[in-house]
């Protein structure tokens, strides 16, 4: 049995497009993970909707 190229690849440009729809709809699990240098470190701890955050006071790099 031969398959038509013209429905093979529209099988699997479906396929992709479910794939990608699958795993853009699951929950990912935050993990909170300390990092040992922080802990020796003075910083200001910030609350929000994810639990707390330790921000150094005299930070290494800034991101912007």
């Amino acid at each position: 049995m031969k398959i038509p190229l013209r429905r093979l690849t529209a099988l699997f440009l479906l396929g992709i497009l479910m794939f990608t729809l699958i795993s853009a709809c699951s929950n990912s699990i935050s993990h909170n993970i300390t990092n040992p240098r922080l802990l020796n470190t003075e910083c200001r701890v910030v609350q929000h909707t994810k639990g707390e955050t330790c921000i150094p006071l005299n930070p290494k790099r800034l991101v912007t």
